[in-house]
C-alpha cells in the first residue's frame, strides 16, 4: 500500500453524513436538536453526572425511556422538554442563527432559581416547596 492510498478517505466513510433523501437528514437535524437540549440538561447538572433513574423519577416516566432518549433511538417531544424545564425549574432558551453561521452560543442556555449543586432530590423537593 501506498502512502497516499493509506491516508485516502474512502467513499464509504464519506458517505456516512449523507443522506439518501431529505427525510433521514430531518431525521438526522431532529436528533441534534433532541442532543443539544440533552446535552444543556447535563451542563447544568454541572461536574456530577446526571442519573438516568433520577431524571426518570423527576419526569414520571421509565429509566428505559430516558435511555432510549440518550442513545437517540426515541425523539424527545416538547411535552417532555417542558416536564424537564417543570421538574427542574429550568427554561431553555431558544435562538435562531442563520444555518450557515459558525456563530457558538456563548450565553448561558439553562437559567434556574435553584442552585446548581444540589442533588436531584433535593431540587425536587426545592421545586415542590415552591410550587405549593
Amino acid at each position: 500500500m501506498k502512502f497516499k492510498e493509506k491516508f485516502e478517505v474512502s467513499k464509504e466513510f464519506e458517505d456516512v453524513f449523507s443522506f439518501d433523501n431529505n427525510h433521514e437528514k430531518l431525521e438526522h437535524e431532529a436528533k441534534m436538536i433532541m442532543f443539544r437540549f440533552l446535552s444543556e440538561l447535563q451542563k447544568f447538572y454541572g461536574d456530577k453526572p446526571i442519573k438516568k433513574k433520577e431524571l426518570a423519577e423527576a419526569l414520571q416516566t421509565s429509566p428505559s425511556f430516558i435511555t432510549q432518549l440518550f442513545r437517540g433511538d426515541k425523539l424527545i417531544n416538547l411535552l417532555t422538554i417542558a416536564k424537564i424545564q417543570e421538574a427542574f425549574n429550568i427554561q431553555f432558551q431558544i435562538t435562531a442563527i442563520p444555518a450557515t453561521s459558525k456563530k457558538v452560543n456563548k450565553t448561558p442556555v439553562v437559567k434556574s432559581k435553584i442552585p446548581r449543586k444540589l442533588p436531584l432530590k433535593k431540587k425536587i423537593k426545592s421545586l415542590k416547596s415552591i410550587t405549593t
